[in-house]
Order: structure tokens, then sequence, then C-alpha cells
């Protein structure tokens, strides 16, 4: 079984949801980095968020409008074609018993059904009108996101705040299997599919578990990535004795010349780690083994 830190109370739900950082697999982004580009593509998406939600309930509502009123034109219809032929077929009979006139149009009756009929068209042409617009609507927002996104990507990357390597063949990496559950265990890369993005990993103790995960749910560790931390961060680092990673502050940092791609240690505290007198003790822990954890939205 796997290796597990011990606690001494379970874990709240809503704390377990929100142990893995917002990672984007292979595409890391620092939170830290908020430029111009980054603050128009929040406005943005903050306009967004409350306008286009607010003009496609309005559309919709229009739409179901107007399908109410198609509905009951076509009733209407309905009910109308049924009372002229009712009234045509007992005039065939009067005419055929000699009795009163002929059946003859009944001009006013059939003006009355056509634009009833015409109505309806028109109601339904609108509806068309209405959900093209909204279709409009939504496509130049997506427009616009993408090039905000762009805007946004040049950014990062002009300031090396963009990471769009992969891991290879044999590399340890943070993944999450089950995304209900969002925690992240160690595990090794087996191979890497470029043209589907996904990675086929093993869990880092029972080589036998093997996986086949999206980009989204594999984090490298990356050394370049690591030393720019510091003193403070939040982060998610692994337990000692265990392959699972938890949430936690570092408060230190190893030194310059003991920073290298498998060495350095530094030292955390973990969250849901306090002893019984309330202390929460500073662990030791390969530096390699602590990635990023940006703050929850």
């Amino acid at each position: 079984r796997r290796r597990e830190r011990p606690r001494a109370a379970p874990r709240s739900p809503r704390r377990a949801r929100r142990a893995g950082p917002c990672c984007y697999g292979a595409a890391t982004m620092s939170l830290r980095f908020v430029d111009e580009n980054g603050t128009r593509l929040e406005d943005f998406i903050e306009v967004a968020q409350g306008t286009l939600p607010l003009e496609m309930e309005r559309n919709m509502t229009l739409i179901q409008d107007l399908d109410r009123i198609v509905e009951d034109g076509m009733r209407k219809v309905t009910e109308m074609e049924t009372e002229y032929y009712s009234n045509a077929t007992g005039k065939l009979l009067n005419r055929a018993n000699n009795i009163g006139e002929g059946p003859g149009e009944d001009t006013a009756a059939l003006e009355a059904m056509e634009q009833r009929r015409q109505e309806c068209i028109a109601a339904a042409k609108e509806k068309i009108i209405i959900a093209d617009q909204s279709y409009d609507l939504v496509d130049k927002f997506i427009e616009r996101l993408d090039e905000q996104l762009i805007q946004f990507e040049e950014s990062l990357r002009n300031a090396g705040e963009f990471d769009t390597s992969t891991a290879s063949r044999g590399d340890e990496v943070a993944m999450m299997t089950n995304p209900a559950e969002a925690q992240w265990i160690l595990g090794k890369v087996i191979d890497y599919r470029p043209e589907t993005g996904f990675y086929h990993v093993c869990d880092i103790e029972e080589r036998d578990k093997r996986f086949m995960l999206p980009e989204t749910q594999i984090q490298l560790l990356r050394f370049d990535t690591q030393e720019r931390m510091q003193k403070g961060d939040e982060a998610l680092g692994i337990y000692p004795d265990t392959t699972s990673f938890y949430p936690c502050i570092i408060t230190s940092m190893p030194r310059r010349g003991a920073q290298s791609a498998n060495s350095g240690m530094c030292t955390v505290q973990f969250q849901d780690d306090a002893d019984e007198h309330g202390i929460t003790p500073h662990r030791m822990v390969p530096l390699q083994y602590v990635m990023g954890h940006p703050l929850p939205p």
C-alpha cells in the first residue's frame, strides 16, 4: 500500500479538494507575474463574466417567448382550420339535401387563418435571427479572448515564465490520477505521446500501476522552476517517508551552492501537521520534490 503521512485528524472535504496546485501540465505559469497584458486579460474576463451571461439569458428568454407565440399561434390556426372544414362540410351536406346555400368560400376565415400563419412564420424567423445574434456574440468574445491569451502568452514567454517543455522517459513527475480527489502523487514517465498530449506513467512505488494521463494531470518537477521559489511561498511537497504531495509553506531554501537538480534540502511546514501542543514542525524535504502551489482563486 502507498505510504502516506500520519495525521491526527482527517482532512476536511474542502481542504482535500484544494490540495492540488492549479497546474496546466507542461505549460506552467507563475501567478506572481502580472503585467499589463495579464491585467487586461483579467479585466476582459471579468467583463465577459458580467455581460455575456446577461446577454445570453436575455436572448434565451426572447427565444422562449417567441416559442410560446409560435405554439399558441399554430394551435389557433389548427382550431380555425377545424372550424372552417366543419362549416364547409355542413354546407356541402345542406346543398346535397337542397337545404340552404352551397359551400362557397368563407373569405374572412381564410384571411384570418393566413394572417395567423404569417404571424407564426415571422416569430419563427425572429427566433433564428436572435439565435444567430447569440452565436455571433459568443464568437466575438471567443475571438477577443484568443487575442488576449496570445498577448498574455507572449508576455510570459518574454519574461521566461512560460514553459512548453515536456518530461522525458524515466523522469519523475507529480501526477493526479483522479481529478475528483485532487491528490498529487509521485510517478515516473514511461512515454510521452505528443500527438495526443498524453503521458504514459506509472506509480513510483507500484510500477505495475500504470496510467494514461493528459498534460493537465502531470506536473513537471523542474529545477529551473524550483530554484525561483523563496521563503514564505505556498507549495506542495512530498511528506517525509511518503510519495504523496501535501500543501506546505517554505520556511527556508538551500544555499545557492547546494542547489542542483538532485541535491539541496529545503525546510517546510505542512498544513494540518501540528502536534498535540499545536506546534507545526519544520520538516526537511528535497527541493526536487517541492513544486509551486499557487493560491486558490
